[in-house]
């Protein structure tokens, strides 16, 4: 048994920053620079059992620990993170690799995927080298300022009782003067000093936690472009396969009906030239025979055309060739939309054939009494997106052979919208209704003047 263990303690769900807003300044700043030397604290805890897991590892009795140092660093590891957006507004992301097959024994197998994880690796590392660091930063600025005021407490009490020595800035100007008076002027000045860098080290401390948080646990997510790559790649050949095989469509119908048709008629204007002197009737009734083969070889043509692309699509548009399909539908259709742009020719031509599709096979199998179509423009709605809702209400329970990720219809829907990096979302409950919902990019059409004309101005009708 082959099992996926992708559960959300090993995913890093973590938002942008709402704000790019400046860091503030001390005291604010101190008390986000000491969060940091705190969770650096909680760096060195957990240093500290991983060390002991690893010792123990030697005795086979921390076999059994290794998931849990893990799960504490990268507890760790995320709280850092989250600290760095929240506090230091710097963006720290990672995303964890989820875990395959069996646990084995005592987890071994897990844990060696876990450790063989650059997230994991870069949680470890920081672990390793954040107690030190993180608790400098964190401790430097408010440190400085905190021994500032010690400084000159410490001074009142050496000058009110002379053998009280704290051991304080007195002590070390006493080496190069005797005078009281100079040594209280010294003392004073170097403490307001370091007060005051204390105070104008609480932001730069602040954006340098961010910095070395950034630069220990930001984990680029090769993976999901990984995925991405791999996705291109399968819709690219899905595209190529779907040109190949509407090609091979083309050619099928070209060659199965107006090329017969057209084949025919020359042979029987051939037949006719030859009839035209010994009897000229026979010729015209040909001639006549011929006309209606080039008039039914002009039909199929057109009727080839309007299945690669219709010309109301071509002409009008999605919303407008949407309604022309409803209105031959058999099964009662409604179209609204609040589209008022013009996609590009070969989205429209994927959504149109898609709804085609999914209106096809609502009437045939869900016995529904209505279908409605709703396409939605989401670019006013924080998506540059493009929705198309078909909604019937049939009797639902869509078959697991129907689903968009078995071989059949729906699945040659989806693979279709593949190319435009658009989703298939199907939820039929049973008993109805089915929502079928396509989400595609709003991939907007060229000015008209740049679109090519429609394929259909080449073929007059067979009237003509």
């Amino acid at each position: 048994m082959n099992t996926v263990i992708s559960d959300t303690s090993y995913r890093d769900a973590a938002a942008r920053p709402a704000e790019n807003e400046p860091l503030p300044k001390a005291p604010r700043a101190w008390g986000r620079d000491l969060r940091f030397a705190v969770q650096a604290l909680l760096d060195l805890a957990g240093l500290i059992w991983s060390t002991i897991v690893l010792v123990l590892c030697f005795v086979v009795v921390g076999l059994w620990l290794v998931p849990s140092a893990l799960q504490f660093a990268r507890e760790n590891a995320e709280r850092s993170r989250r600290l760095a957006r929240k506090f230091a507004n710097v963006d720290v992301r990672a995303e964890y690799r989820p875990v395959e097959g069996e646990p084995g024994f005592a987890g071994v197998r897990h844990s060696w995927q876990r450790l063989r994880d650059p997230a994991v690796l870069r949680d470890l590392l920081w672990q390793l080298t954040n107690p030190v660091v993180g608790l400098f930063l964190g401790l430097l600025a408010f440190g400085l300022a905190l021994d500032g005021v010690w400084q000159l407490a410490a001074l009142q009490f050496e000058l009110a009782f002379p053998a009280f020595r704290p051991g304080s800035y007195l002590l070390l100007f006493e080496l190069w003067t005797d005078s009281l008076p100079l040594l209280a002027v010294a003392t004073t000045i170097a403490s307001i000093l370091q007060i005051l860098l204390g105070w104008w080290l609480a932001r730069p401390t602040l954006r340098a936690l961010g910095a070395w948080t950034r630069a220990v646990l930001h984990v680029e997510n090769t993976e999901a472009l990984r995925r991405r790559v791999a996705r291109l790649e399968t819709t690219r050949a899905d595209a190529l396969d779907l040109e190949q095989a509407e090609l091979r469509r083309i050619e099928r119908d070209l060659h199965d009906g107006a090329q017969m048709r057209l084949v025919a008629t020359g042979l029987t204007i051939g037949e006719a030239t030859r009839l035209v002197r010994d009897d000229p009737d026979a010729a015209i009734e040909l001639l006549q025979q011929a006309k209606d083969e080039s008039a039914a070889a002009l039909g199929e043509l057109r009727h080839l055309v309007r299945g690669i692309m219709p010309p109301v699509l071509a002409d009008r548009g999605l919303v407008d060739a949407l309604r022309s399909l409803a209105a031959d539908a058999i099964v009662p259709t409604t179209v609204t939309s609040n589209l008022e742009v013009r996609l590009a020719a070969p989205l429209e031509s994927a959504l149109y054939f898609a709804v085609t599709e999914l209106v096809t096979n609502a009437t045939k199998h869900a016995r529904a009494s209505s279908i409605r179509v709703d396409v939605q423009d989401r670019a006013g709605a924080g998506a540059d997106a493009v929705r198309v809702l078909v909604i019937d209400d049939g009797i639902g329970g869509m078959d697991a052979e129907a689903s968009p990720d078995r071989a059949g219809g729906l699945a040659g829907v989806r693979r279709r919208l593949d190319t435009f990096d658009a989703t298939l979302t199907v939820v039929s409950p049973s008993g109805g209704p089915t929502v079928i919902t396509i989400d595609s990019p709003r991939i907007l059409a060229t000015p008209l003047a740049e679109r090519p004309p429609s394929l259909t101005e080449s073929f007059p009708s067979p009237a003509e």
